[in-house]
């Protein structure tokens, strides 16, 4: 088995975080169990990297200031958005 799958398949959330961390340690806990981990796989995960609190938050807020924008453009007021996708539901956190 190649490294990647062997990685892929040992993913995993951590329940406590989920349950009593912060909404940073939360989000990015989420990012990490869908792969997106933001720091290298040889060294542990920090939960309290804010450069990828940031960084994850920041692409949040430019896709939610675009969807108002393109509302605004068209006249048409948004009444829902759907966030489809798979994996463990880090951007319908946000």
């Amino acid at each position: 088995m190649n490294e990647w799958k062997s990685l892929w398949n040992r993913r995993t959330v951590d329940a406590s975080v989920l349950k009593d961390g912060s909404p940073e340690e939360i989000l990015l806990e989420l990012k990490r169990a869908n792969g997106f981990d933001i720091t290298s796989s040889r060294t542990p995960p920090q939960r309290t990297n804010l450069i990828g609190w940031f960084g994850f938050y920041e692409q949040f807020l430019q896709t939610k200031y675009e969807l108002g924008a393109n509302a605004k453009q068209r006249n048409l007021p948004i009444k829902s958005v759907f966030e489809v996708g798979c994996g463990s539901g880090a951007n319908l956190y946000l």
